[in-house]
């Protein structure tokens, strides 16, 4: 048996005790939607079914089982340790205008630059719709252990996945489970926005000791990937983002942003659209889709 690690933000409501729970549900924090919680979690799973997963033989397609991999490690994830980052915080009151806050947000930053200091990109991954908070860590999980097997990686190279889950219905009935999803994508939306905010002020912060001499920059990349509703998610935390933005250029936060099957318009990329600034956010932009996707259509 291995361990792996996984950090996390999500706004689902915990479930049992807030700072170590035994999971998070399909309904909002008890705190409100745009309420996040950070954390970390690690999963024991079994090293030779692992392998069995990674390198399975895909016609046309290389090596690797990320799905049969997601769902094994979602059943693992029942028995994961998840631990959030204590906050000490009045929600009524603004943070820059509290003394001695303690924010979870600032503490997985800084554990995750520790890991960036030792030669890893960090990925933030957005789940879409239909996905149970195990179903999100197993994907999260398969997803690090898929990019960090891939026949053409640097092996000089780490790689951290990061995982926002909103609280996606977990059910399969057409139009009523996905409209759900749809109204809790748009409110999750926003609180994507706000952990980019703060990822945003991090990172300048940094830059801003950097420039002073008292820190010095580990040159690693964060890149984002939106799977499908997440993309939806991803219109709301882009206007959250412009909303608390000086000027009309957004800041770049991103190496890589990824669109894969994105839900959303097909005009969404045009000017006066949501998604149409975001080249402003990244080096680069990608976007996947399958021409079979019928879902989409």
């Amino acid at each position: 048996m291995s361990e792996y690690k996984l950090y996390y933000a999500t706004n689902r409501k915990h479930k049992g005790s807030r700072w170590q729970p035994e999971g998070y549900g399909k309904k909002f924090s008890d705190d409100g939607m745009e309420n996040l919680r950070f954390g970390v979690l690690t999963v024991n799973a079994d090293d030779k079914t692992v392998q069995k997963y990674l390198n399975a033989p895909l016609k046309d397609c290389g090596a690797g089982d990320g799905e049969k991999l997601a769902a094994y490690l979602a059943e693992c994830a029942e028995n994961a340790k998840i631990v959030a980052y204590e906050e000490s915080i009045k929600a009524d009151i603004a943070e820059q205008a509290q003394a001695n806050t303690k924010l979870g947000s600032k503490a997985m930053f800084a554990d995750l630059m520790q890991d960036m200091q030792n030669s890893s990109d960090v990925l933030i991954y957005i789940h879409g719709f239909n996905v149970t908070w195990n179903d999100a860590v197993g994907s999260a999980l398969a997803l690090q252990l898929m990019l960090r097997n891939a026949p053409t990686r640097d092996e000089s190279q780490k790689l951290q996945v990061v995982l926002f889950s909103w609280p996606s219905d977990g059910l399969a009935l057409p139009w009523v489970s996905y409209k759900s999803d749809r109204s809790e994508a748009a409110g999750s939306g926003a609180a994507v926005g706000r952990g980019f905010l703060k990822l945003r002020d991090f990172l300048a912060d940094l830059r801003d000791k950097a420039k002073k001499g008292g820190t010095q920059l580990c040159g690693q990349d964060i890149h984002l990937l939106c799977h499908s509703m997440g993309n939806f998610l991803l219109q709301s935390a882009l206007a959250r983002i412009a909303d608390f933005t000086p000027g009309n250029s957004l800041p770049r936060i991103f190496e890589h942003v990824f669109l894969c099957a994105p839900d959303v318009d097909d005009n969404a990329l045009e000017p006066g659209q949501p998604l149409e600034k975001i080249d402003q956010i990244a080096r680069s932009v990608s976007l996947y889709h399958n021409r079979q996707d019928t879902a989409m259509v």
